[in-house]
């Protein structure tokens, strides 16, 4: 049977259209008289496309399809393609919207209507649409004719609007139809453009005057006639012509866009209103562009040529966003990228869309306003503290009782503390405090007695005398000394609290933050009665027993953390630090979510946030000491200033402080090592302290490190890792990093230290290893159980240490026990030219201090043996090899590196060169692989205990093989062996006598 019209499958690349699909669908079924649910079903299955087919599978999981009601099933894909959007981000994108460049009136209202669909607005749904067209319409002189009249209905609104819109059109048609808005038009005629070197008809690349400079101003790059500083001055100005910013012969460089310009138009705050063109100089991949700044352009659009003119260009993906011109011509476009912008010290990663063609304007719209800290002020601006408030002052009214500022109670289990079951209770006297603190104290008291914390008793077991502590606001904080009482009997509790880094480590991809904060989070939590009975405080007005979690109990950190842990799991963005909350979310809706869920279990769990602390969809945050934003980790300037503004330490115990400041923006710093030698060795034992000038200038020079504010950007658990290690003859130094959207590397965390006193007397391949340990070790949490790229610049390292190499025959045991635990990484070991990577060289010449010292473990040593006198003893070695020049140059180049060409070497110590990877230096003596090199002086006597047992040349060949090497080591056994008596005696297959004839005898008889 044949059907009345047609249904076409569903564009799941458009699940925004599902709405109107469904009712397209439902209209086909009634239309064909469909009516039973199964036929329902059936019909809607052959029509809805394969893709939506498997979604549909998949979302009924474990029901089938076929036994699935056709209601359940649109339900299900409604809910999946189009489900109820947030009242707030509606509201906001329909006070956001604006009429767009080249947008028609009657598309303009139409999208208003839809937009206000799921604001729930209800019987003001017209007003508030009547409101956004004036305030959204895009000509100025529309926009005042709505303002004129009396009475503004919406039906009156949308009538004058499309009149007006009308009455241009028809005006355009009689004058002629101009070209898209992204051309821009002389009011006279169009002219050609001119080179602004010299303002001449050609190319600005060509032009002979490139390298001239100016006689007016003095800059480079033009000639007087051309100098705009000259023509504004006398008043001239240039007639608006038809320019691109970065044109197929000029990118980069345009008419307005010389560095003085930059500075003149410093774009903070641009109204609809301000005349003339208005620009802006930034770089897009590193490439020095102009824009032009029009607030009525939605988005940012380059055209082709800038995008060809861009040294790393963008990958372009399928453009979704339809561009028309002001008479509703679409606009064609290649697609849109991603490119990195800096402007004024602001670098972010923004879209941009191409524009096909090259005589057109590259346009910075509003998109780009925000991210770049641009305002846009009048009539149409939209800040996003708007956004802010709507979202607090909405999470504030869903969510009252959470902000009402009273202390809440946990609605769980209460706490108990581990206490052993036969303590003894210990009971102290009170203290005495001073007469003008005791009327605050009172109050305190007061004040906790009506929030249920605390309740008097007479006869307490348990007695802990309180310190106060004054705030900064005159308010009194009640302390206890829990150290003296319940914290010596209490036993640990093994929960961890979060490391920082690792923490931080969890917010890549985060691009809008939250924080909030629990009010007096600990007293919160409601404790047991023998807990209460232990927490019990005496003060001047008698004990009181404590029913809530008291701060100075040694296990309540891991306690409330754990609690707080628990209650949170499974939120995806959400990290608890004790009493703080950060929040992060890739935008304002996927915030938002996650706040109602943090909120709503708050709520279920009686838990109570201080709403004066609580901060709300923000783009920047500081959290446990950093600076938090989309970019990356900055140290919290509050922190900076306190290093900053330090004084010079006095003692070792100020010293100590000061440094351990530093140290914890340790992973910001590439190079620590100003403070290694002069702050470090007043640290020393046996040491007398004494600030000199080169303390005082290690001093300033360690608080200039931090007024740089490096950056370090998030760890995202999809992109590659690079282990960028390097060592120096006192020190290692290693950096984390990743390539970032932009295709660059951005580092991750930096680290160093200095070598301990045997480290430095490693041969430089192992020093080389060993940065490559440190790092591992340092960045374990990290880099385990993920493919890494370890990068060094020293090339030998690759044939011992690479991860597809065979172990070498000859190595040493520090390096095989180090391949050993390099097994248990997934790691690529690469070679790279020193040059390439100065982060890491820098940072192992400038190491941190480290009084670490390499104690060999115990698996090292294999067995013991009792010898009654070793024959030749490391002293001696060592004491010949210093002695001997030539080894001595050799244990100098195994140190601190060995030159790069044979060429430069003597020729008593080219025998050496071969086995330059392989030569370390241990206890001062030299050794390669596991054989010690023997210096002259030694080597008769080392021949003597290798022929003690005349063992015969092969067999002493292999001894020396073992233990001992030097140049010749082979010919001078041959030669010692040659030269024993007893050896030549008894050796195999003496020579045989020579053949003596018999003489003839003279007479018979004679010889018998």
């Amino acid at each position: 049977m044949a059907t009345i019209g047609m249904v076409e499958p569903f564009d799941t690349e458009h699940p925004e259209n599902w709405d109107a699909y469904a009712e397209r669908v439902d209209f086909f079924l009634e239309a064909n008289g469909i009516t039973t649910d199964g036929d329902k079903r059936a019909a809607f299955l052959s029509i809805c496309g394969p893709t939506t087919y498997s979604i549909l599978r998949s979302l009924v999981q474990p029901q089938q399809v076929r036994e699935t009601p056709h209601t359940e099933i649109m339900q299900k894909l409604k809910a999946h393609f189009a489900p109820k959007p947030s009242e707030i981000v509606c509201r906001f994108k329909f006070h956001q919207r604006r009429q767009q460049p080249g947008e028609g009136m009657a598309k303009f209202i139409n999208a208003l209507r839809n937009l206000g669909e799921g604001c729930n607005f209800g019987s003001v749904l017209n007003d508030m649409i009547r409101d956004r067209i004036v305030c959204g319409v895009a000509e100025e002189s529309l926009q005042q004719r709505l303002l004129a009249k009396e009475t503004l209905t919406l039906d009156v609104a949308q009538a004058t609007a499309l009149a007006f819109e009308a009455a241009a059109r028809n005006v355009s048609d009689l004058r002629g139809t101009p070209e898209g808005f992204l051309k821009k038009i002389d009011n006279r005629k169009e002219m050609t453009k001119l080179c602004f070197r010299c303002d001449e008809s050609h190319s600005s690349e060509t032009c002979r005057f490139k390298t001239a400079a100016c006689r007016f101003c003095g800059k480079m790059g033009h000639i007087e006639r051309a100098c705009l500083r000259k023509k504004r001055n006398r008043g001239s100005k240039r007639s608006e012509q038809v320019k691109a910013v970065a044109s197929d012969n000029d990118s980069g460089r345009q008419n307005e866009s010389d560095s003085e310009e930059g500075t003149e138009y410093s774009i903070h705050r641009v109204s609809p209103g301000d005349p003339g063109k208005l620009q802006v100089k930034l770089l897009l991949n590193s490439t020095a562009c102009c824009l032009e700044v029009d607030s009525g352009a939605a988005y940012t659009v380059i055209s082709a040529s800038c995008f060809n003119s861009l040294r790393r260009k963008p990958n372009l993906e399928r453009n979704t966003i339809i561009l028309r011109d002001y008479q509703g011509n679409m606009i064609e476009t290649l697609g849109t990228g991603y490119v990195r912008v800096e402007y004024k010290n602001v670098h972010k990663t923004l879209p941009v869309i191409v524009i096909k063609g090259t005589r057109v304007v590259n346009l910075l719209g509003r998109n780009w306003f925000e991210p770049l800290n641009i305002n846009v002020s009048g009539i149409n601006q939209v800040h996003n503290a708007v956004l802010n408030n709507v979202i607090q002052t909405e999470l504030e009214s869903e969510f009252a009782e959470v902000f009402d500022g009273t202390l809440g109670v946990f609605r769980g289990p209460p706490i108990s503390l581990n206490l052993p079951r036969d303590v003894n209770p210990i009971v102290c006297k009170v203290r005495k405090v001073p007469f003008a603190l005791r009327p605050l104290i009172e109050d305190e008291l007061d004040r906790l007695q009506q929030q249920g914390v605390i309740e008097p008793v007479t006869h307490p077991r348990w007695a802990t005398p309180i310190v106060p502590v004054v705030k900064a606001s005159n308010e009194i904080r009640l302390c206890a000394d829990y150290r003296i009482t319940v914290n010596k009997v209490l036993r640990p509790e093994t929960y961890p609290i979060p490391n920082v880094q690792d923490m931080l480590a969890n917010l890549a991809g985060g691009r809008v933050f939250a924080k909030l904060d629990l009010t007096q989070a600990y007293q919160q939590l409601t404790v047991d009665d023998e807990a209460a009975e232990a927490q019990t405080i005496i003060t001047h007005k008698g004990a009181f027993r404590v029913k809530r979690l008291q701060f100075g109990i040694s296990n309540a950190p891991q306690i409330f953390q754990q609690l707080i842990d628990q209650r949170l799991q499974g939120i995806p963005g959400v990290m608890p630090y004790f009493d703080d909350i950060l929040v992060v979310a890739k935008d304002e809706a996927q915030l938002l979510g996650r706040l109602r869920e943090v909120l709503t279990r708050f709520r279920e769990d009686g838990l109570k946030l201080k709403k004066a602390k609580c901060v709300f969809n923000v783009h920047e945050i500081e959290f446990l000491g950093h600076k938090i934003s989309s970019r990356g980790l900055e140290p919290a300037e509050e922190k900076i200033q306190a290093i900053i503004r330090a004084p010079a330490p006095s003692n070792v115990t100020e010293l100590q402080a000061f440094l351990g400041l530093v140290n914890f923006y340790g992973p910001f710093l590439e190079s620590k090592a100003t403070i290694a030698e002069p702050l470090h060795k007043l640290l020393h034992k046996n040491v007398t302290f004494r600030w000199g000038r080169d303390e005082a200038q290690a001093f300033g020079r360690v608080k200039s490190l931090l007024t740089k504010k490096p950056i370090l950007c998030h760890y995202h658990e999809g992109r590659k890792l690079i282990l960028t290690v390097d060592a120096s003859s006192f020190g290692v130094g290693m950096v984390l990093s990743q390539p970032q959207e932009n295709g660059r590397e951005a580092p991750i965390a930096f680290h160093s230290r200095t070598l301990s006193k045997p480290e430095r007397n490693f041969a430089q391949v192992d020093k080389e290893a060993l940065a490559i340990m440190v790092g591992v070790k340092k960045f374990h949490n990290y880099i385990f159980g993920r493919k890494v790229e370890i990068r060094t610049d020293h090339k030998p390292l690759l044939g011992i240490l690479g991860e597809n190499k065979h172990c070498p025959n000859e190595i040493s045991p520090r390096m095989l026990r180090w391949r050993y635990n390099l097994s248990a990484y997934d790691y690529n070991l690469v070679h790279v030219a020193g040059k390439k990577i100065p982060h890491a060289d820098a940072l192992s010449r400038l190491p941190l201090p480290t009084t670490r010292e390499d104690v060999p473990r115990c698996a090292d040593v294999l067995m013991f043996e009792c010898v009654e006198e070793s024959p030749v003893s490391a002293q001696d070695v060592a004491r010949q090899t210093a002695k001997d020049p030539v080894l001595a140059r050799v244990r100098d180049f195994a140190l601190s590196g060995w030159p790069t060409s044979l060429r430069d070497l003597q020729s008593d110590i080219k025998p050496y060169w071969t086995r330059r990877n392989d030569i370390t230096s241990y206890r001062n003596c030299l050794l390669t692989g596991t054989r010690v090199i023997i210096p002259p002086g030694e080597r008769k006597r080392i021949l003597q205990v290798l022929h003690e047992a005349h063992p015969g040349i092969v067999r002493m060949k292999a001894l020396a093989r073992s233990y001992v090497w030097w140049p010749g080591v082979d010919s001078d056994i041959e030669d010692f062996v040659a030269k024993c008596e007893i050896c030549q005696q008894h050796r195999h297959m003496p020579p045989k006598a020579p053949i003596h004839p018999w003489e003839f005898a003279r007479e018979p008889w004679q010889r018998i």
